[in-house]
């Protein structure tokens, strides 16, 4: 019952490269009746691949990316007129006190619910959307770890800003519009916007690739990516395993994919186990990545 929404995007230009949809645009239900479903433009809860967000919004405060946190599990914070928000790590394992980049690489939700309650939840939306995230954003702490839906073409036009060193470009799928005479109705022009800092950007690429040269939560792309290019990103899966990304970048492209059960918010398989983004998004990112890299020095 797996499922699959995947957007390529060249964060040069914003053009869309690639997109995959799905199995099959028609769905039928229960009932009888059919829903088209684009699960490239579908919204789905990101987990933690949201978090670099908060990653960009922390170090364009002035955190360090080597700022030491505290990411044991639970962490329990007190918020007024509201009831009290506890995030766990996976499996409530207790990471100790680490640095913000460790954090990131281990995937700490406690050390990252920290990092938000400092920066504040508006904030991260405010460069969420400045970074290509069009969704609408719940204001909760509950964000950072990828509550509110989002879809992969959001996530890749964003993830995209990274590769660029702060410069966002929306994503582009018509460059050109001609009539039947040949005359040009409509051309594309590049409009660049500075959204991060540079410095800023190049910081949080370098935690990004440090994220996939640890391997942690990026096992298979660790492993298995052979092109010969610097490459940064991250993970994500939401708490029942019915969404699983990866978002990832080079300086040529950036890749994301979803998985997914076909039956909303169904835990998703495979093989007859849990499937996990090592056995489901991550192969699929770095079998496209490394064709489509090849031979590129």
């Amino acid at each position: 019952d797996l499922d699959i929404g995947m957007t390529v995007i060249d964060p040069k230009t914003g053009y869309i490269k690639a997109m995959v949809g799905g199995r099959d645009y028609n769905r039928v239900e229960d009932d009888g009746s059919v829903l088209h479903i684009n699960h490239a433009t579908s919204r789905n809860q990101p987990g933690s691949s949201f978090k670099t967000f908060t990653l960009a919004t922390a170090i364009e405060m002035g955190m360090n990316p080597n700022i030491t946190i505290n990411c044991n599990s639970p962490l329990t914070w007190k918020i007024a007129g509201q009831a009290d928000y506890v995030a766990q790590n996976y499996g409530n394992q207790s990471m100790g006190y680490i640095s913000l980049a460790r954090a990131t690489e281990l995937s700490s939700n406690t050390g990252y619910a920290q990092v938000v309650m400092a920066v504040g939840v508006d904030k991260l939306i405010e460069t969420a959307h400045l970074m290509g995230i069009d969704s609408d954003l719940q204001s909760v702490p509950s964000l950072v770890l990828g509550s509110s839906g989002v879809t992969p073409l959001e996530m890749c036009e964003a993830y995209s800003v990274f590769a660029t060193n702060g410069v966002h470009r929306d994503a582009i799928a018509i460059t050109k519009i001609e009539d039947r005479n040949g005359n040009t109705v409509y051309e594309h022009e590049n409009d660049p916007e500075q959204v991060i800092d540079e410095g800023v950007a190049q910081d949080a690429r370098e935690v990004l690739e440090g994220v996939v040269d640890a391997g942690y939560t990026t096992s298979y792309v660790h492993r298995y990516f052979t092109a010969n290019q610097p490459v940064g990103g991250k993970t994500g899966t939401s708490d029942k395993a019915d969404n699983l990304w990866f978002c990832g970048f080079t300086p040529q492209l950036t890749t994301t994919v979803w998985c997914g059960n076909r039956d909303n918010n169904q835990a998703a398989h495979y093989k007859g186990a849990l499937a996990s983004t090592p056995t489901t998004a991550q192969p699929i990112w770095t079998d496209y990545m490394n064709t489509v890299l090849k031979g590129l020095d």
